[in-house]
């Protein structure tokens, strides 16, 4: 059957951020071959994304969930690495994306537990406690 990993996990932005964040999920597929994949398997990964119309308040929150083939979970970290690099400057102010995402390898190659990490432009890896 092969090694899954579980990846779910959420992005929280200023609503002008939602649009560039669409675009780098509508764009992920186009580079399908770079991580060794199909166009076809990319788009069904895609699938994991939920990006509701509306949001409550001043946060919008975007989701992610599903159970990728390990050897692809390098497509959905590689969109939450661009998607951690945008920003929008307010003033003086620079405004990242945030988020958390639980990373849980099945064990095929020996259990790895971690949490991404979206903060201040980057992608952050550690070990789930």
């Amino acid at each position: 059957m092969g090694d899954y990993t579980s990846i779910r996990g959420w992005i929280g932005c200023r609503d002008s951020m939602v649009e560039p964040i669409r675009e780098v999920i509508r764009r992920a597929p186009e580079r399908a071959e770079q991580m060794e994949m199909s166009r076809d398997q990319a788009e069904f990964y895609n699938q994991g994304w939920v990006v509701p119309d509306d949001h409550i308040n001043w946060t919008h929150y975007l989701f992610y969930g599903a159970d990728v083939r390990t050897y692809y979970s390098g497509y959905i970290r590689a969109q939450l690495e661009e998607i951690a690099q945008l920003s929008e400057q307010d003033y003086e102010f620079v405004d990242y994306p945030e988020g958390a995402f639980y990373v849980d390898d099945d064990g095929g190659a020996g259990e790895r537990r971690v949490i991404w990490i979206l903060r201040d432009g980057e992608l952050l890896e550690y070990e789930q406690p």
